[in-house]
């Protein structure tokens, strides 16, 4: 037999032995999926305050807020529990009959704390001259990678006793992994303000009266066992 054809015999041997073994491996395969949920306490608030004004001219309207807005700063300076940021500072032109008649200029300040009756109260005396136009409750990194660990060792654990089950139930003599994924999930509960303009005075400067509610944190377990006879 030539060099060629024993290279060809033995190549075509390899093949063989090598779809034997994948085809080995995709036997007594089964999926597992678990899921484990916790409810949680929402310990963050978070409200997004405007400060918005019109005017004939863009230079007086935007002169307004920046006095608000410069208020406002001062009343939640020296704050440590308290994280602030401004945000969207815009000027759009106000038309009538496709001319300008004025302008509006508003900006926007985020309040982020654990405190979150401190905060309310905050925002009940910022709103002397801001709007409330977005609250919302969520739950801290910290607490939700807590949570989330713990839920996904809950996952965990029920992978492993559906394995075990199988093994049992089927007769076999152990089980390997073949593969395994986790997607953490979760949510927000929002709570959203209605402007003052609507409401009146019912907020009050003792601020909103709110309840933080719950967030639920769930753990999905995805993955595949072969069992082994």
């Amino acid at each position: 037999m030539s060099r060629i054809v024993k290279a060809i015999v033995l190549f075509s041997g390899m093949c063989i032995s090598v779809l034997g073994l994948a085809d080995d491996q995709q036997f007594n395969i089964y999926q597992i999926q678990t899921n484990s949920v916790q409810e949680i306490e929402n310990n963050i608030l978070v409200i997004t305050l405007v400060a918005r004004h019109q005017s004939d001219e863009a230079k007086d309207a935007s002169k307004e807020v920046n006095q608000d807005m410069n208020w406002a700063l001062s009343q939640v300076k020296d704050r440590s529990a308290l994280k602030v940021s401004t945000l969207n500072y815009t000027t759009q032109p106000v038309y009538r009959n496709d001319r300008i008649i004025a302008w509006a200029v508003s900006q926007q300040l985020r309040l982020e704390s654990s405190e979150i009756e401190k905060l309310a109260e905050l925002s009940g005396r910022l709103q002397q001259k801001l709007n409330i136009s977005n609250m919302q409750f969520k739950v801290s990194d910290d607490l939700q990678k807590k949570v989330s660990d713990s839920l996904i060792k809950d996952a965990l654990g029920s992978f492993k006793d559906k394995a075990d089950l199988l093994v049992k139930e089927m007769g076999a003599n152990d089980y390997r992994i073949v593969n395994v994924s986790i997607n953490e999930g979760g949510q927000m509960l929002p709570f959203q303000a209605k402007f003052r303009s609507e409401i009146g005075n019912s907020f009050s400067a003792a601020g909103p009266a709110i309840e933080a509610g719950e967030s639920s944190l769930s753990v999905n377990l995805h993955g595949s066992v072969q069992l082994l006879f």
